[in-house]
């Protein structure tokens, strides 16, 4: 392979994958976009500079696996003039390059996954693979690199789906690099494509943002359409305001939220989710849980006699401001992540739609059902934000 200058044509997609340096690398995109065929070419190029490695080629199935991304790769070799038929074992799916292996392997075949170590993983439409397949995929990372490159894994996808394990699991990561991409960043793309694309936007503005933005699907039923996971809750340096929500119940969980507000966004950390609690085994969770009684908690203003109570043990708690709707369009004015660790609230987030009528008709109501969380975040925010904090007092002047 020495004495020999490649000249490549790819894209800013290849360069930025190139230079990600974490262990977890997601790549989400909108159609033509170049991300599968950019990671190929980062499979050959990576074989090409480096020797003595594992590389893993994966999707769901094998017909679509041989379709799509075997497609890509031996084009990529043929192109750059480098196939050998000698170098192909076509059976088991196997190319050795530059003393590497290169294995073709469907994610439905787990036994040929089992026990199998790699340097790099390609998985490509990751959306379709499980949360099981991506864990024993990073668990078997760990074949030696001895030019001490870091191993890495590589997801590529249309965000076509709302809810996925990617959201949620390993984009957050600290380990993890996100790269979106849309069509515009494909400068090899023909016109006519380009055209097809961009008639999405008067036909349809879902599949407009799905595969022309690449942005993830939304659902118009959500109430918070647009809401994300973060890894942690800020510092509250960064914070203009840190208040807690606190939805009381017995049957069903009483819910207290910790509440971030900044210019940008709002942030929800669950910090009590839990059921059967009386009166007095709340108060003594909240002493637990809230050493400084000085913060603002806003309770649910259904219940005064469990507000006051909680008043007279020494914590700052006052009604919330329960105007459902307005609460609701004030949280919709910034942007809502939820910390990563409030597995009961990112339920209910997902779950969380406006009421519907039997013709589909879509009403400004959210369904009363599985909302403890959904109710004390929104309780925390809008009494920040329309300000309840604030003490009425009344004044009796002489005549």
């Amino acid at each position: 392979m020495s004495g020999r200058t490649l000249e490549i044509k790819a894209t800013n997609v290849f360069y930025r994958n190139l230079s990600a340096n974490t262990r977890i690398v997601v790549n989400q995109g909108g159609t033509r976009s170049s991300k599968t065929y950019s990671l190929m070419q980062l499979c050959v190029y990576k074989a090409l500079t480096e020797t003595g490695k594992r590389f893993t080629v994966c999707r769901k199935t094998g017909p679509a696996m041989k379709a799509t991304i075997m497609q890509d790769f031996l084009e990529i070799l043929k192109e750059w003039k480098l196939y050998d038929e000698d170098s192909h074992s076509i059976g088991p799916g196997i190319y050795h390059l530059n003393g590497n292996e290169i294995a073709f392997i469907s994610l439905d075949q787990s036994s040929k996954l089992k026990g199998r170590k790699h340097n790099y993983v390609f998985i490509n439409e990751a959306t379709e693979a499980s949360y099981e397949d991506f864990t024993q995929l990073n668990l078997r990372l760990s074949y030696p690199s001895k030019d001490g490159k870091r191993n890495q894994i590589f997801c590529d996808y249309n965000p076509s789906v709302q809810f996925h394990w990617l959201y949620d699991k390993v984009i957050p990561r600290s380990d993890s690099t996100f790269i979106k991409s849309t069509y515009l960043d494909n400068p090899f793309i023909d016109l006519e494509t380009i055209r097809v694309i961009e008639a999405l936007k008067d036909t349809d503005d879902s599949y407009y943002s799905v595969y022309a933005l690449g942005e993830k699907a939304v659902s118009l039923e959500n109430v918070y359409p647009h809401w994300g996971v973060c890894e942690s809750f800020p510092e509250e340096s960064k914070l203009k305001t840190v208040s807690y929500g606190l939805d009381f119940g017995f049957n069903h969980p009483t819910s207290l939220v910790r509440v971030g507000i900044s210019d940008e966004q709002i942030v929800w950390d669950q910090i009590l989710y839990e059921s059967a609690l009386t009166t007095p085994e709340l108060i003594k969770r909240l002493q637990d849980l809230l050493p400084n009684k000085k913060v603002s908690i806003f309770g649910d203003p259904a219940r005064p006699e469990i507000i006051e109570s909680i008043r007279l043990a020494g914590f700052n708690i006052k009604p919330a401001a329960n105007s459902v709707l307005e609460g609701i369009m004030s949280v919709r004015a910034k942007r809502l992540f939820i910390t990563a660790r409030s597995y009961e609230g990112i339920r209910e987030a997902k779950a969380y739609k406006w009421k519907t009528t039997k013709s589909g008709e879509m009403l400004e109501e959210p369904v009363k059902s599985n909302d403890d969380f959904m109710d004390a975040g929104r309780y925390g925010t809008y009494s920040m934000v329309k300000g309840t904090g604030t003490v009425k007092i009344s004044i009796r002047t002489k005549r």
